[in-house]
């Protein structure tokens, strides 16, 4: 590909007007070379160029609604709302964030704060619309994906966050945090291979980080275990009949090396010897949307509601969708409503919390034991760990949940927070300052938490 010929053809798209598409020419050229003279200017002046255009077709006045003047008003409401929110006017809150996207649902600005914002009050399903506007918006634009990424992400929607860190991979294809955060996706989605080649691809980046470094440690593990399991179904196919219980496990346990396509394979057999096997179409409908064959999983997604034989709710709704042939939208959607996988393990760390809030250690110990045991997958459940170990005494434990805590979801604020406070106890203070610039790297600008974050920083280096 002609870099040059690539950043003219964005310079006339740009005179004549077309800032979207100037944008678009001009990231790839920033993705192929991220050194190319003045490349970063010419991308930042056509975004303001195409804010003062969204603005001015929202019927604003452009003098007024200058890039600065956005930034200061989005800033003004940031701390009213925090103001509400330390007042208990939770209500008044989110009162204001409603007026604000009416007000500014074309600046990108007011919408990353608005996705903070409404998650921060619960909003979560909000936050989400608002990241899918975000994307309208700002379509060539990284933070974009990422940030819709995250959301999706803390809201354990660990494929949507997948296909969206994809979208911003694509646009910024050297960026350690996307590739980071894509590792600790599939890490939850137990795509164990596909999460390690993640990992290595961000040490190819920054060769000296600890957590990946920890987390392809971690991988290898996992595939040599998973490796073991499978062969030990295969013996057992061996010396009996193919069950179709046994296929179905050593589908699954291909799924999550990575195998896809011999994953397939065995669940169809699975099918074969068994056509009124749930659980098995409800696999082959997982294994189908990774390919993204998105009308044959909506299809073996609507084999399991058939062979249910009940009403789900919400069923009319994803229906709406196949009419109009959107059978990605479908097929999540019937993902949603089975939720054939029960998260028991949820139950019993929510649980824990509880006791953990009642000062009942003991019991919060024994639930979140129970809890992870099911679900090992759960940071909450490391996190709350940690907490229990701090309170008992057993700092070392603490510190080991809490990292562990952290390997599974490194935009865990709170457990960063907790980390740090305790290497300061310990007087380790450039440990925390590592841990803390870590985590202050990955917030925006207006998280709640980034006060707390630069006043521990500060103390750090005293």
């Amino acid at each position: 590909m002609d870099i040059k010929l690539l950043f003219h053809e964005g310079l006339d798209l740009y005179k004549k007007e077309l800032y979207q598409e100037a944008i678009k020419r001009w990231t790839v050229v920033e993705s192929l070379d991220e050194n190319y003279p003045n490349i970063k200017m010419y991308i930042n002046v056509a975004e303001r160029q195409e804010l003062n255009t969204l603005s001015f077709l929202d019927n604003m006045d452009p003098g007024e609604n200058s890039e600065v003047s956005l930034v200061n008003t989005v800033n003004q409401i940031r701390l009213d709302f925090q103001s509400l929110l330390q007042r208990d006017k939770k209500e008044e809150a989110i009162h204001l964030l409603e007026r604000l996207y009416i007000d500014r649902d074309c600046d990108p600005v007011a919408l990353v704060f608005l996705i903070q914002a409404n998650f921060e009050v619960d909003k979560k399903e909000k936050a989400i619309e608002i990241a899918d506007k975000l994307i309208k918006v700002k379509p060539y634009w990284a933070k974009s994906f990422f940030i819709h990424g995250n959301i999706s992400f803390q809201m354990q929607s660990f494929m949507k966050a997948k296909k969206s860190y994809l979208f911003a991979l694509k646009l910024r294809p050297n960026s350690f945090q996307i590739l980071s955060n894509l590792g600790s996706c599939c890490t939850s989605l137990n795509e164990v291979d596909e999460a390690k080649s993640y990992f290595q691809r961000a040490l190819d980046i920054k060769p000296d980080d600890q957590r990946a470094k920890n987390m392809v440690n971690k991988l290898d593990d996992s595939s040599q275990k998973l490796e073991e399991e499978i062969l030990k179904y295969y013996e057992k196919l061996n010396k009996e009949n193919d069950y179709p219980d046994i296929l179905l496990k050593i589908g699954v346990l291909q799924r999550k090396l990575g195998k896809i396509e011999e994953a397939y394979q065995s669940v169809e057999k699975s099918i074969k010897k068994n056509s009124l096997y749930v659980e098995a179409h409800y696999e082959k409908g997982k294994i189908l949307l990774i390919l993204e064959k998105y009308e044959e999983a909506y299809e073996a997604f609507y084999k399991v509601v058939k062979l249910q034989d009940k009403n789900f709710v919400g069923l009319t709704n994803i229906l709406e969708f196949v009419k109009v042939s959107y059978f990605e939208e479908a097929a999540l959607g019937l993902v949603k409503i089975l939720r054939m996988e029960p998260d028991y393990g949820s139950v019993h760390i929510k649980l824990a919390k509880e006791y953990f809030d009642c000062d009942n250690v003991e019991m919060a110990l024994e639930e979140l034991n129970k809890g992870l045991g099911l679900s090992p997958s759960y940071p909450d459940g490391y996190y709350y760990l940690g907490l229990c170990h701090q309170k008992m005494g057993n700092i070392d434990k603490a510190i080991d949940y809490l990292k562990e805590a952290l390997d599974l979801n490194p935009m865990y604020v709170d457990a960063s927070l907790t980390l740090a406070n305790i290497y300061m106890d310990l007087n380790e203070k450039r440990s925390a300052r590592r841990l803390l610039q870590m985590i202050e790297v990955s917030l925006e600008e207006d998280h709640p938490s980034l006060s707390k974050i630069e006043e521990l920083l500060d103390r750090s280096r005293n």
